[in-house]
């Protein structure tokens, strides 16, 4: 399929009026070819992933978080990494990297429409005052420790952070992938019983502690489901077209230390 055609095709599933105003989708490096025949899809496009690329030679690539945030001279003067994998992507391999970060974050369906999914949330709504958030509710009622075990089976992660504010029982679920701690107010406003969310800095871990709430923090990677709701698009729009997903990112290894006093 000839690339600009194809990227008009997936913005129109991904608008790019739902972009965040500090975010940066759309082309990263590279021009788009006349034709696609083979594309990559990864959370981030990075040095591994470029090694990747030169094995495959994909004519698109395309990254779930933008491989530039700011000018794009400034990044790469700025990263000698960054440069590097331009130059390769640019040069050697005459293919380009595309990111629909938020544009898919917020699209319906989309990233938390897919984990609302692996959830087995229902009545799943989107929240006014947060169009990110998706809000749903479990079939069966578990409670803070039954919840947090099937979560994290259920979005296929090793380890998470709870937060546990009651003992009330678990039916209410409000979650964003990625970092989107500090959107916990709303989950609290929309009377969720617990949120899931990952990145959270210390000051919102005591603010959620304060207001005895319920809060499962987990790896930024749960949004490795990227890619698998983005192939099933790219066959949809061409079966033709090859596609190949690699999840190269996995969780930091959870060290535990016991200390005696």
């Amino acid at each position: 399929m000839e690339g600009k055609k194809l990227i008009r095709k997936i913005w129109k599933k991904y608008p790019k009026k739902l972009q965040e105003v500090w975010d940066r989708c759309g082309l990263q490096i590279g021009k788009l070819p006349s034709e696609v025949k083979k594309i990559m899809v990864c959370l981030d496009y990075d040095t591994e992933m470029c090694m990747r690329a030169k094995e495959l030679k994909p004519d698109l690539i395309i990254s779930h978080h933008p491989f530039i945030f700011g000018t794009r001279m400034a990044i790469l003067n700025s990263d000698e990494n960054k440069m590097e994998v331009a130059k390769v992507t640019e040069d050697e391999l005459h293919s380009c990297v595309y990111s629909f970060h938020t544009c898919f974050d917020n699209a319906n369906p989309g990233m938390n429409d897919t984990l609302a999914k692996k959830l087995g949330l229902e009545e799943v709504y989107t929240p006014q005052a947060c169009l990110t958030m998706r809000i749903g509710t479990l079939p069966n009622e578990m409670t803070v420790d039954e919840f947090k075990d099937y979560a994290l089976e259920k979005l296929n992660v090793s380890y998470g952070l709870l937060v546990q504010g009651n003992n009330r029982p678990i039916h209410k679920v409000g979650i964003i992938g990625g970092g989107a701690s500090r959107d916990y107010t709303v989950a609290i406003d929309e009377g969720c019983d617990i949120y899931i969310s990952g990145d959270m800095a210390h000051h919102t871990r005591r603010e959620i502690i304060e207001r005895r709430f319920n809060y499962l923090d987990v790896p930024h990677e749960v949004e490795r489901v990227f890619m698998e709701h983005v192939k099933r698009d790219l066959n949809e729009i061409d079966p033709e077209i090859e596609v190949f997903t690699f999840d190269h990112e996995r969780e930091a290894k959870v060290v535990c230390r016991k200390t005696k006093f």
